[in-house]
């Protein structure tokens, strides 16, 4: 979804959050079905107007992936293309920086999509020596796909006792891997693999719907994820998480604070966009992959249009995986 954006001077003394309440008019006669009123952070007397264009632009990931090539911008292991700007600029992020990130959306955002998209980013490139990934699919039918792929720590997860199982093996092996890299005097995990003989692979811990992993157990999955969160990213352990009902039970404040950067699309209210980023916007998005990104708690979070990945790629991917 393209966005065009408008910038806005203001007249003196005018505050630009009456600009912002004016949303609505705003959009009838830009001729919008919605759009997004950002106050500048640089000029007080400023606001940006981003009105999405009324026709779809798909941002495929295979031609994101080309156009990186053409500009031959190499990417590191961890690092996985996001999509496009409001500028059109190729957005990418990296799992070994962030180190954790929360997922957000009402069903058919393309919040799902997302998670399909950084798998097809990090997969191709990590050997099963050097990613191993936990897929967490509670509705057990988001990562069918991937199931006997050889980077898969254990079987695809649907149950909630092997939910636990394999939050409790995280928490031991973050612990090991804290012990390993004392011993031996490393900084993190890519110092120790130039150090040691055993190598120890990057994991990838990935749930479809969280909301119902807390709902099952939630003190005990933020106390572990907490506890596994403080050191990720020296010990290479790192989760990305995601939710279709983003309530304050489900993303609560620890839990906010310990996975931070965060992906919000489509939300239903503007009481759901202001827990997830403090600010208000997530509401107004248009679906289709249409995305709030904010990498830090500070500044505003930028708009994107997500890299889509279709259901015949992920096939043809896992194939290729499983035939290596």
């Amino acid at each position: 979804m393209k966005t065009f954006t408008h910038l806005l001077q203001l007249a003196p003394g005018v505050n630009p959050g009456k600009i912002a309440k004016l949303d609505a008019n705003l959009a009838l006669n830009l001729q919008a079905t919605t759009l997004r009123v950002v106050p500048s952070l640089t000029d007080s007397g400023q606001v940006s107007i981003e009105v999405p264009n009324a026709k779809l632009v798909v941002a495929r990931l295979s031609d994101l992936f080309d156009q990186l090539a053409r500009a031959k911008k190499a990417m590191s292991k961890l690092e996985f293309i996001v999509g496009k700007d409001i500028s059109g600029r190729i957005v990418t992020a990296d799992l070994a920086s962030l180190p954790h990130l929360m997922i957000a959306g009402q069903t058919g955002s393309g919040k799902s999509t997302m998670l399909h998209t950084i798998l097809a980013n990090l997969l191709p490139k990590n050997s099963p020596e050097e990613l191993k990934v936990i897929l967490i699919d509670p509705k057990q039918v988001e990562f069918a796909p991937y199931e006997d792929i050889p980077q898969l720590q254990r079987p695809v997860i649907t149950e909630p006792s092997d939910w636990n199982d394999a939050l409790s093996w995280l928490l031991q092996e973050s612990e090991r891997r804290t012990q390993l890299l004392a011993d031996s005097s490393s900084a993190d995990i890519d110092e120790y693999n130039t150090r040691s003989e055993e190598r120890l692979p990057y994991i990838l811990a990935m749930t479809d719907e969280f909301s119902d992993m807390m709902m099952q157990g939630g003190d005990e999955v933020e106390r572990i994820i907490a506890s596994i969160a403080v050191g990720a990213a020296k010990t290479g352990i790192h989760f990305v998480v995601s939710t279709s009902r983003p309530s304050v039970n489900v993303y609560t404040d620890t839990l906010k604070v310990s996975l931070g950067p965060r992906m919000i699309f489509t939300v239903a209210s503007r009481v759901d966009s202001d827990n997830l980023l403090g600010e208000s916007g997530a509401e107004k998005l248009n679906g289709r992959g249409d995305l709030l990104y904010r990498m830090s708690t500070e500044g505003r979070a930028d708009r994107i249009q997500a890299a889509y990945v279709s259901d015949d790629e992920i096939q043809r991917l896992t194939k290729i995986l499983r035939d290596d």
